[in-house]
Order: structure tokens, then sequence, then C-alpha cells
């Protein structure tokens, strides 16, 4: 199973601890239930990282 989804970063302003000035930073949230059918469930610990300008994530299993 393959899902796309088509999402545009937005700012998110965060207050810069030494001026108090707001400065947008790229923000990106994911959400849906195609999240849940493609195995990233409720509670799930995930691992991001940038591979070749490709934003990869995965979940991260449990060491048992």
């Amino acid at each position: 199973m393959f899902q796309t989804r088509v999402i545009k970063i937005q700012p998110e302003y965060r207050k810069n601890k030494f001026t108090r000035k707001l400065t947008p930073v790229p923000s990106l949230k994911l959400s849906g239930n195609w999240l849940e059918a493609a195995g990233f469930h409720t509670g799930k610990i995930i691992h991001v990282h940038v591979e070749n300008n490709v934003l990869v994530v995965q979940t991260v299993e449990p060491n048992l």
C-alpha cells in the first residue's frame, strides 16, 4: 500500500530567548487515519531523518 499526501510546510513562530522577537521556523504536521493505516499508531515512537533530500519516518521497535 503506497499513499501520497501533498502537504505545505507552514511557519511556526518561536520567541527568541535573547531578543524576545518572534522568528518563523518551518513546521510540518502530519495527522489522519491514513497514518494509522500505514502502521503509525498513537503512542508509537518514530525516528525521523533526512536522506538525499527525502524525509524518512520510521517506527522504532522496542527492545525486548
